[in-house]
């Protein structure tokens, strides 16, 4: 066996397995591999099932260079064996670069060549845990259900299936049944805590918990109900949905080229390629205060995001919970079918559902069910879950087989784009031979659940004429939610903060004219007042009537609609005894008849107006809202405006340049000179127009021209040379230290109104400090001279 101390070619590997040179092994053991310290080399076969692993089990550590490699990965090189295309694995030990091994997989069997090029077997064992095959995998969670972790691995034991606790604690998130004990979410809240969250809960909260002093389980839902109400306001009837889906069936029914003609001119007639803007969204996230947290969105048709244009989802309802089980998603759907059908009875229409988007959770399979609605399964988490688990760059190559591509400016469909499942099972057969045995397997298995959620012929049923969809919209709000929302300390803050993040502001603002991420949709928009208000009822949108009352902006974002709704609801009920242009007087039934707060009486003051029964904090209650809807639209606007200055006082501020220096300048560097300009006569400068009346003490030396002053010896000896300037005052005493001379000579001669014919600027005059003495700078000066405003 000497001779194969090295890697086999394609050639000596058909020899040798065709000869039967490999000895078949029920399981590789440690003295088989010990038999390399006298024969250098060995040959031996092992079984080999669809999920096992690769490069076999045998406690070394394997790669395809020696030690500090970036990876353990070995070399695949691809050779035909027998006339089929396969993988030669070689590899070698990650501690010692002279023990070597080379893999081939091929019908059933795998044929493992170890060899030696130098030295001993070593021995010493650096791998510890042995991969688990697809097989045990699924024998231990048969022992996980009703099961501990601990139970489960105890009886596979007693079977001879050996798991160390990293491996079985990775199973249970596969088995719904397990029993996790301790090992779920951190609860971090107490009895008392959901105890007073269901006493000061807000209305519509349901909650419920049990505990068997180990584990508590808690569910907290609501539903939406004015999103819930916009949502079915657009929604399709019931008829228009049975006519699309028998127009479905009977292209269904049409021959292959009139099946693609029909459905190329659906994509046509509608809007991005959906007949029906009302899908539904369903998906479980965590993270959310060591809870999990199940959202139900919706379309509605009605408004827009205003950057990409397309229709906006809404929360309907969701949910926190401590388990995924089905039982727990089936009461919270019964709970939204109860909402669905209150609102739906005060809806004019039949209002249907079209269809629910999800992941691959089987457990949401639960609110198709009961909602009786189309399931519709997210592509992107189909083709996420395919690179998982084959490779991102292997799946990259068979992707086109399942999901489709463009040959020669041609849709080719694909696997999903089959019509029926005898399309479908045809074209499984085709592409068999090109597929993963893992991804092929997989298919197969789950055909009856790709044929009602993921074909073409599932989505056209449900309004979907694109033969791709995904539930981007909620994963994106999943995103959002956990930046709003943060980390809140206690289950009280929990909910409220989710109460505070599902409101309709956004949709509220775009309806009163203020946009911000959301706009009402063009078709929606009208130029009367009594239509728009009409529009906005048959949406469903809350305060429709106020929202057409022209608040001011300041206004509108601090407003919450929903309990502005609640508040108009209760002033539409007031009895209105009196009206006068500065008084009304209302009658609240509510009250107790004896009761002195029955009557009430809202006056207009000169500042705001003013309420009998409520104080200056609710600016905006039932009361006011009352007398607010009985004034015309102008003085009703005139008293929002008092309203919101009321609320919003205006804050007292500084100057914007206090705290600077006077001296600063203001601008930045390449806007600085717009703040000089350039004088030619100093008379321009503005403080020798404004003293005329001393004028006379100083014109006689404004009126000299510089050769006039150079020629005085008793004020100032002047010397000009290349534009410098050299002053020298007759009192040497008084020199100051940096060398410069300055004089006694009084500022009173800036009266002066005119100056020589000579277009040369005096010295004096031109000098950068003008109170108290006259400094003459030594420094090089231009011809062209500057002065600042501040002079003026």
């Amino acid at each position: 066996m000497t001779n194969f101390c090295h890697y086999f070619s394609a050639t000596e590997w058909e020899e040798y397995v065709n000869d039967g040179k490999f000895s078949q092994l029920e399981e590789l053991n440690e003295e088989t591999l010990e038999q390399l310290g006298e024969m250098r080399s060995i040959l031996v076969s092992l079984k080999f099932n669809v999920g096992d692993a690769k490069v076999n089990f045998d406690g070394h550590t394997w790669d395809h260079s020696s030690k500090n490699a970036p990876r353990h990965k070995p070399i695949y090189k691809k050779v035909s064996i027998n006339g089929q295309n396969v993988f030669i694995i070689q590899c070698q030990s990650f501690e010692h670069g002279f023990f070597k091994k080379e893999i081939l997989i091929i019908d059933g069997m795998q044929y493992v060549h170890y060899f030696l090029t130098s030295n001993d077997y070593p021995s010493e064992r650096t791998a510890k845990k042995r991969r688990l095959t697809n097989v045990e995998s699924a024998q231990f969670r048969d022992y996980l259900k009703k099961r501990t972790v601990s139970d489960a691995r105890k009886l596979a034991e007693k079977d001879g299936l050996i798991l160390t606790r990293k491996q079985a604690s990775n199973q249970v998130k596969y088995s719904e049944d397990a029993i996790t004990g301790k090992t779920g979410p951190k609860i971090s809240f107490t009895e008392a805590d959901i105890r007073d969250l269901d006493r000061f809960a807000p209305s519509g909260l349901k909650t419920s918990f049990s505990t068997d002093g180990n584990i508590l389980d808690f569910t907290a839902m609501k539903t939406n109900e004015d999103q819930i109400r916009m949502f079915l306001s657009v929604s399709p009837r019931k008829e228009e949905i049975k006519r699309w889906q028998n127009h479905v069936e009977n292209i269904l029914k049409s021959d292959l080229d009139q099946k693609k003609k029909l459905i190329t001119e659906l994509s046509g007639e509608t809007s991005a390629g959906f007949k029906f803007s009302n899908r539904m969204f369903i998906d479980t996230t965590f993270d959310i205060g060591h809870l999990y947290l199940t959202q139900l969105l919706g379309e509605t048709k009605s408004f827009r995001t205003k950057q990409s244009g397309k229709v906006r989802t809404f929360t309907l309802a969701w949910m926190l919970h401590t388990n995924k089980m089905s039982c727990t998603h089936e009461l919270f759907a019964k709970f939204i079918r109860r909402a669905f059908r209150m609102v739906s009875d005060g809806i004019s229409s039949d209002p249907a559902l079209t269809c629910l988007y999800m992941d691959g959770e089987q457990s949401l399979l639960e609110y198709s069910r009961i909602l009786k609605t189309s399931p519709l399964r997210c592509d992107f988490h189909l083709f996420a879950q395919f690179s998982r688990k084959l490779g991102k760059s292997k799946f990259a190559s068979q992707a086109k087989y399942i999901f489709g591509t463009m040959v020669n400016g041609y849709w080719k469909r694909g696997l999903l784009g089959s019509f029926d499942e005898e399309e479908y099972q045809k074209k499984l057969e085709l592409i068999e031979p090109l597929l993963d045995a893992y991804l092929f397997k997989w298919l197969s298995d789950n055909k009856s659940m790709l044929l009602e959620c993921s074909v073409v012929s599932a989505k056209l049923r449900a309004g979907h004429v694109l033969q791709f969809g995904t539930n981007n919209a909620i994963e994106a709000n999943n995103g959002k939610l956990k930046m709003r929302v943060g980390k809140p300390r206690n289950i009280s803050e929990l909910v409220q903060s989710l109460i505070d993040y599902y409101e309709i502001r956004e949709a509220c603002r775009a309806a009163c004219g203020y946009p911000d991420t959301v706009i009402l949709s063009p078709e929606y928009s009208r130029d009367s007042v009594e239509e728009k208000q009409d529009m906005l009822k048959s949406i469903g949108l809350p305060a429709s009537e106020m929202i057409c009352w022209n608040m001011p902006i300041k206004l509108v974002y601090a407003l919450n609609f929903a309990d502005l709704n609640e508040k108009y609801e209760k002033a539409k009920k007031l009895d209105l005894l009196k009206m006068t242009p500065i008084l009304w007087l209302l009658e609240d039934f509510s009250v107790d008849e004896n009761s002195t707060e029955r009557i009430v009486t809202i006056r207009k003051l000169s500042s705001v107006l003013g309420c009998s029964s409520c104080s200056d904090l609710d600016m905006l209650c039932a009361h006011r809202l009352r007398a607010l809807s009985e004034m015309s639209s102008s003085d009703r606007m005139a008293e929002l405006i008092k309203i919101t200055g009321k609320m919003f006082p205006q804050k007292v501020t500084v100057h914007p340049r206090s705290g600077h220096k006077q001296s600063d300048r203001i601008g930045v560097r390449s806007s600085a000179n717009n703040y000089h300009r350039n004088v030619n006569d100093i008379s321009e400068l503005s403080i020798f127009q404004q003293q005329n009346n001393t004028s006379e003490a100083t014109s006689s030396l404004f009126n000299s021209t510089i050769e006039d002053v150079v020629e005085e010896p008793s004020t100032v000896d002047l010397d000009f040379s290349n534009d410098s300037l050299t002053a020298t005052v007759e009192n040497a005493e008084e020199k100051s230290e940096d060398g410069i001379r300055y004089s006694n000579t009084s500022t009173d001669f800036l009266g002066s109104t005119t100056v020589g014919t000579s277009t040369h600027v005096s010295p004096l005059a031109n000098s950068t400090m003008l109170n108290g003495n006259i400094r003459v700078s030594e420094r090089k000066k231009r011809q062209k001279r500057s002065y600042s405003p501040s002079f003026c």
